[in-house]
């Protein structure tokens, strides 16, 4: 079942990075050029910042200021989300899906420890359910920028209630033995 949503989650990062291409396109010469401009770029911090470079002043101009800044760092937060568990180690241990980031042990010149971490069934819902939160709220921004700007008279879509944004893991609940994490 973890495993399910985590391959979830790491497909469906795509998705919100579509949405926003989606909704930048309103602003863009062109749909061409909207995504164009940001599937050039590898990085995914990068498109989000060139995204948000092109649409925050005009999205603002059309009173859609808050609704956008509310979209904008819940799509910060699903990138925290995907990036952990893309750049991970995974072990398995007493029934618990666990996880550690190499690269925070080996940033530097110094190694540290390795920081486990639990992927449980409920956080792992939570996250997903904050993704569809955020694509939710890219519906909304995507359509009501047409409608202000008179493209469609209505639209389904309304922006969701603001929701906190899920927790990344938590800590094993039982000490894990050196071998388990190859100590």
């Amino acid at each position: 079942m973890e495993a399910s949503i985590i391959g979830r989650i790491l497909a469906g990062y795509g998705e919100l990075e579509f949405e926003f291409a989606d909704c930048l396109k309103h602003f863009a010469h062109d749909m061409h050029s909207a995504f164009a401009a940001l599937f050039r770029l590898r990085s995914e911090s990068g498109r989000i910042q060139v995204a948000d470079a092109l649409i925050r002043g005009p999205i603002a101009a059309l009173g859609l200021g808050t609704q956008y800044k509310d979209t904008y760092d819940a799509m910060l937060h699903c990138l925290k989300i995907r990036n952990q568990y893309a750049h991970c180690h995974w072990l398995e241990h007493e029934g618990q899906l666990l996880f550690t980031m190499l690269e925070d042990a080996f940033d530097g010149p110094d190694t540290k420890s390795l920081t486990i971490r639990v992927a449980s069934l409920p956080t792992l819902v939570a996250q997903e359910g904050y993704f569809d939160y955020t694509q939710r709220c890219f519906w909304f921004l995507s359509n009501e920028t047409q409608r202000l700007k008179g493209r469609i008279r209505e639209h389904p879509f309304a922006m969701p209630p603001k929701m906190q944004p899920a927790i990344l893991h938590t800590k094993p609940t039982t000490p894990l033995p050196p071998t388990a994490v190859g100590s």
